[in-house]
């Protein structure tokens, strides 16, 4: 994504820019949804097997991975990957599990985007 899809929009605001914000934010939404989608699946206690569940475990932490990694196109999309942190500090916390490198990749992201949209100026 390039640094004008998260630029504000306004009169000024040329066909070309505003269709790469809009499909920046369609895309940033979709990556987000399909977490929500993996979440769920995994928190679904009617899946049987191991098998299935590492499969579920697999897809929710590649979407997780996946959405963590892109830039959110507004300002205010940024608090959808504390809301991801929050599920996977909660999630860990339940079963016990002290590894942290999820939670480090998704502060690092976070950082990196409250750097990016200017929340340090």
């Amino acid at each position: 994504m390039n640094a004008s899809a998260a630029a504000p929009l306004n009169a000024h605001t040329s066909t070309d820019e505003l269709v790469s914000s809009l499909r920046a934010r369609r895309d940033y939404q979709a990556a987000y949804a399909k977490w929500l989608h993996a979440a769920a699946n995994l928190a679904d206690e009617s899946t049987g097997g191991d098998e299935i569940f590492d499969q579920l475990c697999s897809a929710e932490e590649d979407a997780a991975s996946q959405f963590l990694a892109m830039r959110p196109p507004l300002r205010w999309l940024i608090w959808r990957k504390f809301e991801l942190l929050e599920h996977v500090l909660a999630k860990e916390d339940r079963a016990g599990v002290r590894d942290r490198e999820r939670e480090m990749q998704a502060l690092a992201a976070i950082r990196a985007d409250l750097l990016y949209l200017g929340f340090d100026r």
